[in-house]
This record gives C-alpha cells, structure tokens and sequence, in this order.
C-alpha cells in the first residue's frame, strides 16, 4: 500500500494544499512550525479518525487541536494505492464525530467504491489507531516499540505452521467472521441491515398509506424487466444454436486432423519396421535363443579370469621344468619319505647310544674300585696284626665288597663292547639305506645332517611339484572351455549370417539391441495400427472426407459468440437481481399495505432482537479480545525472527552488531550493560530512539510480508548525534528500497 498524494482544504494551518507522494523515500525538510507534524497528523486523521474524542477538557480533543485557524471547510482528500487499485478517500469533520462525512471513490472509474468502509484505516493495516501509531507511525520523541493486541495477532503469521497458532486463527477468524457478519459498521452485517430494517419498518408504520405510488412504479420496472428479459433470452437461444454447429465443425475438423495424423503416424512406423529389418544381414535371431547365447558369453569372462590367474609366471614354469627332470622317474611315496624319516631318526639314537657306552666312566669306576678293594684289604690285616681285630674285620670286608663291584664292572664293560661293535655296525647300514634313497634325487654324503637336508628338500619339491601340477592342469581346463564356448557362439554367429570377432559379448549385444529397436518398432507399428483401426470403428470417416473447412468461414467466430453469450449471461443475472430485489421490495409494500397492524407488531419484535443481537456482539468483542491477550503468551516463539530483522536495521543504523540486545516474549527489548541485562528506558533518549526505530521496522517486516505499508518518520533522528544521523539517512535510503516512506525533518543535517 503506497499514498499518491493528499489535498488539504482546510486543517490546522494549512488551507487548500497539494501534496504529491512518489515511491521510496519522501523527504519533507521545513523549519519548526512549517506544519510537518500536521501533516502528518492529517494522513493519519484521515485513516483512522480523531484521537480522544472523549477527553473532558477541549483542549485535550485531536478534533480541536487542528479545528482550521482560518474557519472554512474542515478535511482533505486523501488518494492512495492498495491491492492493485487506486482510491480517493474523502471526510469533512463537523462539531462532533456524528457529523463527520466519509466517501471513498475508485479513481480509475470514479465510482463509490464499498472496498473499504470508514474504519478505512484499520482494514488497510489491520491495526486500530494505537496500533498504528506504535509501529508505522513514528513520531518525534516517540520512537519506542510497544506491541498492542492488534499488533501481536499481526505478527502471529510468524509462527503460523505451529498447532497453537492456526487453532487461535481458526478461532480468531471464526469470531472475525461472526463479528463482520453483525457489525453495525459494515453494510452487510446483521446488525446494521436489521438498523436499516427498523427504519425501514418506522418508515413503513408511518407511510404506510402513501405506497400505492411506488407499487405502481414498480409494477411498470418489472414489466420492462420481464420484456427484456425475454428478448435477451430469444437471442440467447438462436446464439446457442450458432455455437453448437460451430463447435460441431471444428469437431468434425480436429477429428479429421487427427485421422490423418493415425495414417502418418502408421506410414511411419512401417517404414521404422523395414528399417530397423534391414539392420540383420540374414535372418532375425529368436529372442529366447539369443538370451541364452549371451549368458553363454557373459561366462567367458570365467575361464579367461581363471586361465589368468592359472597362468604360471616364469619363474613357475623354470621351477616346473627342474621338478619334471627330478621326478622324470617318479615321485616318491609319502609313506617312503615317511620311513626315512624313522630310518634318519633310528641313525641318530644309534649315534647316541655309541657315543654314551664310548665314555670311560665305567672303566675309570672298575679301576677305583679295584684299588680300593686292596687298599681296604692291606689296612685290614695291618689292623689285625697290631691287634685290632673289629677294624681289621671291617676293612677286610670292605675290601671285598669293593673287590666284588670291580669284578661286576669288568664283567658289564666286555658285554658293552660287544654291543657297541652291534651298533656300529646297525648305523653303516641305515647310513647306506639313507645315502641310497636320497641319492636317487640329490647329490649328498654319508653325513646325517645331509640326509636330513635332503629329506627336507625333498618334502618341499615334492609340495611345489603337486600345486604347479595342479595350476597347470587348472589352466588347461579353464582353456578347453572358453575354447569350446567361443566355438559355440561362433557357429551361431554363423548361422545368423554375421561374422564372428574377437569380442562376441558386444557382438551379440549389438544384436540384441538391434533386435530390441526392431521389436520397438513393431510394437509401436501394430499400436499405430489399431489406434487408426480404433479411430475407424468409432467414426465416420465419409463424413471427414466430405467436410469443407470453408463452411467455417461462414459462420460467426466462437470467441464472438462466447462474448455475446457471456454479456447476456451477464444482463440476465442482472435482470434477475433486479427482477428479485423488485419482488422483495413489491412484497414488502404489499404486506405494509396490507397488514399495518402486524408491522407494529414485527417492529416491537425486531427492536428486541437488535437489542439481543447487540449484546451478544459485544460479548463476542470481549471474547476475541481475550483470544488476543492469551496470544501474548506466544510471541517468545517468534522473537527470533524479530531478532535477526532487528540486528539488520541496527547493523545499517548504528553501524555495528546487535549482539548486546535480547528480546522478551512481551516484545520488551533489552541491553547487556555492566554484566545485567538493563531496559532500553535506562539509556539516552538518542539509543532509545535508535532501537525503537529498529525494532518498529522488524515489527513491521514481521506484520506486512507481502504488500508493504508505507511508513511516516516524523524526525525521529532528532535525539541521534552526528555519526548516527548518517547511519539513519543511510537507514532510510535501505529501507526506501522496500517501502515508501515518509520522512519529516526541520533541518538539512538530518535531510541527508
């Protein structure tokens, strides 16, 4: 919504004066009492009407206040644009508000428009007086932000994809409803048309004998009405014959452009069947047959993935060659190995137990014992012949004992080495058995950790030598199969007449594409075909062969017709509004005239209704009032949004972060200020002024998100000083870009 201009004839000072109102920013720069503020106060008298109509002192009335200086007609005319269309809204202002008048016309026809009613400025920003003024209204020392209920029931579209906010405007538009549909202010509610009815009635009661007139009158409209009407439904009747044959005509036109597009449509798809025929160099492969070669072909991949990772490496196949030399005359068992393996181990205990009887352990104990033995048996008979018989018996016997083991110990030994010369001879032997088996492989002495060697070596060539026979015979199968596979798909390659290469998987893919493009097009072929057979059977094509498009050419255009049909349609709804609204009216005289007595009656009945109706209206007031209070409680939900367009009007105004302020669910912004959160009252005017104005503008971002308001700045950079007056002509600059606004100031500084 934008103003365009205002005329002023007479208000406070000003006396028959013009004001033109362009897009964006409109500076108005005039010295103190050059009437900048009653201007202003004249756009907003003309919204929203006087403000303390019921002040005690006269003094305090907005009606006095700017009663003209200079007498004369007291009002203006205000011209605005809302909603894609242009108004003139007019009012003169009498001794009270019962003698002001009001009119508002479409200046595009001039006509009364019924738009708006008198409460103009609330339908326009949905906001009453108060609300008005504490958000698009900012006036000099007036800059804070206080939100009212009107305010928050605007802003709630915030939040309106929450539960709570859509039940509250279901209710709120329920009572919204409700009230439009009694309101004493609005020309269709119930309570204003009963208004109109009780005077209707009065006015019946009183002049009732005087309508036979007006019947007449009427009689006389509804006989003209009925004549036109059958005159405008003649002609509607002859048009609607016209437009019948002309739609049967393009009718019989479109379905004869559409037969002839079937019969394309079917050359065309023939000739994409020969085509796509022509693609096979002999016959058309089956398509199951085909199917089952192609898996054939996908599992070539196998042999060829198998034969590669079967595929012995050099070094593999010089290994192999050495193996197949040292088992040219057979591997050996693993049981063989297996006897060597006892025959190395039985070698090595025999070893063992000729080194251990070889030690002189027992020879060396024999000798001690034997000198022992006569040691013992001297020191006895010395001991009996000096007379000591006990000790020379203890020796003697002593030396005997020892003489006894020494004759064991010889008697053992000979038996030792008779089994050592055994042993001996048992290890040559088994040396010879070792040296023999492994001999047939290796090149080894008679030395035993050779034979082991060997045996060990042996194991390992004889593990290698089985996985290389394996690998190979691996590869020569996987080789077989891919052989026989390719030589499978070849020979059927061939008999569709196409020549095998190297990659038969994409050439049996070609195929089946072209097999695929072959099947589409016969498809496509037989379903032209039977949507021209289909077109054939419900049509009559002698009729489109015999159709000349000339015979449209003769007869009106549809677009024509459809208009005329659409004005006559039009007049007879009117006609028919008018024929009712006669009826209603002829009725109501007749009654009035006829039953005067119950007309009293009916007025005493309607007066008791009204007055009914009347309360329950304000009732109804009070309840959405209450609705609006409770929806306070549910604004901390939209702060945020609040927040974020506060911080970019701050940002642009004061030229730094908003991250010191807060907002409270009341819409109550504060500061960060020695480590507590202060209210904004608790600093200098020229803060105040500077968050209320950025705190009315994201109120009003939040209120107006699709037609913008414009917005009055009655010099609210006053208290501001020199660096942030910049940042504010920098504001409005920003925010002309979005909205018009309407910038008062006394003084150049602060014009920008």
């Amino acid at each position: 919504m934008r103003l365009i201009g205002c005329h002023i004839e007479n208000f406070g000072k000003f006396a028959d004066e013009d004001f033109a109102f362009h897009p964006g920013c409109n500076v108005i720069c005039r010295e103190n009492g050059a009437g900048k503020s009653t201007l202003a106060a004249f756009i907003r008298v003309m919204l929203f009407g006087f403000d303390n109509e019921r002040a005690k002192k006269l003094e305090d009335r907005e009606r006095e206040q700017f009663r003209p200086w200079q007498h004369g007609v007291y009002g203006g005319a205000l011209e605005f644009e809302a909603g894609g269309k242009r108004y003139v809204l007019s009012r003169t202002f009498g001794q009270k508000d019962r003698e002001d008048t009001f009119e508002l016309r479409d200046k595009d026809t001039n006509l009364e428009s019924r738009d708006f009613t008198e409460n103009v400025g609330e339908e326009l920003f949905q906001l009453d007086r108060a609300s008005f003024s504490r958000t698009v209204f900012i006036s000099q020392n007036d800059c804070a932000a206080r939100t009212t209920d009107r305010i928050n029931a605007k802003i709630g579209n915030l939040a309106e994809n929450t539960d709570d906010i859509n039940n509250y405007e279901a209710a709120d538009a329920k009572l919204g409803d409700l009230l439009n549909k009694m309101s004493p202010s609005r020309a269709t509610g119930s309570i204003r048309k009963m208004e109109r009815e009780e005077a209707a009635l009065l006015e019946q009661v009183r002049t009732g004998r005087d309508i036979g007139p007006s019947i007449d009158r009427l009689t006389a409209r509804i006989r003209e009405l009925r004549e036109e009407q059958a005159s405008l439904r003649l002609e509607q009747a002859d048009l609607y014959r016209q437009q019948k044959t002309v739609s049967r005509y393009k009718d019989i036109q479109a379905d004869k452009k559409k037969y002839a597009d079937l019969c394309q449509e079917a050359e065309d798809r023939a000739a994409a069947v020969s085509a796509a025929e022509g693609c096979f160099p002999g016959q058309i492969p089956d398509g199951e047959e085909l199917k089952r070669y192609m898996a054939d072909s996908a599992g070539l991949s196998a042999p060829e993935e198998k034969m590669r990772i079967f595929r012995m490496t050099e070094e593999e196949r010089r290994q192999a060659n050495r193996l197949d030399r040292l088992f040219a005359d057979g591997c050996p068992a693993e049981e063989e190995i297996a006897v060597q393996r006892a025959a190395l181990k039985d070698l090595w205990k025999t070893e063992l137990d000729i080194a251990q009887n070889r030690t002189g352990r027992k020879k060396g104990a024999m000798i001690l014992l034997f000198f022992a033995a006569v040691l013992a048996a001297a020191a006895g008979i010395l001991c009996l012949v000096s007379g000591n018989e006990a000790a020379g018996a203890c020796l003697l016997g002593a030396g005997a004992l020892a003489g006894a083991a020494a004759g064991y110990c010889f008697l053992r030994l000979r038996g030792e080495n008779a089994g050592n010369r055994r042993l001996e001879e048992r290890k040559d032997r088994l040396a010879e058995e070792l040296q023999a088996f492994c001999g047939r492989f290796y090149a080894v002495s008679s030395e035993k950790e050779q034979f082991d060697s060997a045996l060990r070596q042996l194991e390992e060539d004889l593990r290698e030598y089985g996985r290389l026979s394996e690998k190979k015979a691996e590869y020569v199968a996987a080789y077989r199969h891919d052989a026989e596979q390719r030589e499978r798909i070849c020979g059927y390659l061939k008999k569709l007449s196409v020549s095998p290469k190297q990659d038969l998987s994409a050439q049996l893919a070609e195929l089946r594409d072209r097999l695929q493009r072959y099947q589409t097009a016969q498809a496509e072929f037989e379903r032209a075909r039977g949507e021209r057979a289909d077109f054939e059977r419900t049509h009559d094509i002698e009729e489109f062969l015999g159709f000349d498009s000339s015979m449209l050419e003769r007869l009106p255009l549809l677009e024509r017709i459809g208009d005329r049909l659409e004005a006559i349609s039009a007049r007879l709804t009117e006609i028919e509004g008018e024929l009712h609204e006669c009826d209603r009216q002829l009725d109501g005289l007749q009654a009035r005239q006829n039953q005067m007595a119950e007309n009293e009656q009916a007025l005493s009945e309607l007066r008791e209704k009204l007055s009914a109706d009347r309360r329950k209206y304000e009732l109804l007031k009070k309840t959405r009032e209450f609705l609006a209070k409770a929806r306070e409680s549910f604004t901390a939900r939209y702060t945020g949004p609040l927040m974020e367009s506060f911080g970019k009007y701050y940002r642009i105004l004061a030229g730094e972060e908003a991250k010191r302020y807060h907002l409270d669910a009341n819409i109550r912004l504060t500061a960060d200020e020695k480590g507590q959160q202060r209210q904004i009252r608790s600093f200098s005017a020229g803060y105040q002024d500077m968050t209320g104005i950025c705190m009315r503008m994201a109120l009003i971002d939040a209120m107006y998100r699709e037609e913008k308001p414009f917005v009055v700045f009655d010099d609210p950079f006053v208290n501001l000083d020199r660096e942030k007056v910049a940042g504010g002509l920098e504001f409005l600059k920003e925010i002309g870009r979005e909205y018009q606004i309407l910038y008062f100031t006394c003084h150049e500084s602060r014009a920008g």
